[in-house]
């Protein structure tokens, strides 16, 4: 029972529940789309580039004379036959991704471990902090290149009215703040080292 109480604490709950549903929608929407009966993959939502397909609606907002305008997109999804090359790449790109994810995951666990400790300053979080911002951009790039591709895709089997929508900015910004973390951990061990040996 004491082996079981250390085991089962809030953190590796937490990390369970968080690995359990990452795997959960890893099979429902890469892995059963790719291996499933109509050997599709779904790559991504498109927009049409033809401005004429928005829809405009014109509000007025009330007690003045202002003007609103909500435009709504269409957007499909991209479904990919899985025994062609763009099936294959796309089902070993979204398994990387997962793999990042979870590694990424898995780092910040780390990392908060750290922080936990008594000797600020002394541990190696600004490593795993380079480490967590050096995936992100990886992951950001992939992002970037599935985005190239599929649109490369569109255009050679006629599709080039369409665009993807599949880049990620926002693992550039977070792997932006890693560094910044990063920076400001390494300056507080360098001071705190500089302290140390004035003492």
């Amino acid at each position: 029972m004491k082996r079981l109480k250390e085991i089962v604490t809030p953190p590796n709950f937490f990390i369970f529940v968080v690995v359990t549903i990452s795997v959960y929608f890893f099979i429902a929407e890469i892995a059963v789309p790719f291996f499933g009966a109509e050997h599709s993959i779904g790559a991504s939502d498109l927009v049409l580039r033809d401005r004429t397909e928005r829809d405009s609606i014109i509000a007025t907002i009330s007690g003045t004379s202002d003007q609103a305008y909500v435009e709504t997109h269409r957007s499909w999804d991209l479904n990919v036959k899985s025994n062609n090359a763009m099936g294959w790449y796309l089902f070993i790109s979204g398994t990387v991704q997962f793999v990042g994810f979870l590694f990424i995951f898995w780092m910040i666990i780390e990392v908060m471990k750290r922080f936990g400790k008594d000797e600020d300053f002394k541990t190696d979080i600004d490593t795993w902090l380079f480490r967590i911002g050096t995936l992100l951009i990886v992951l950001g790039a992939l992002s970037y290149l599935d985005q190239l591709l599929i649109n490369l895709f569109l255009k050679s089997t006629g599709l080039g009215a369409f665009k993807d929508r599949s880049g990620k900015g926002s693992y550039f910004f977070f792997a932006f703040m890693a560094f910044a973390f990063m920076t400001y951990y390494s300056k507080g061990k360098e001071l705190k080292k500089e302290t140390e040996l004035t003492i």
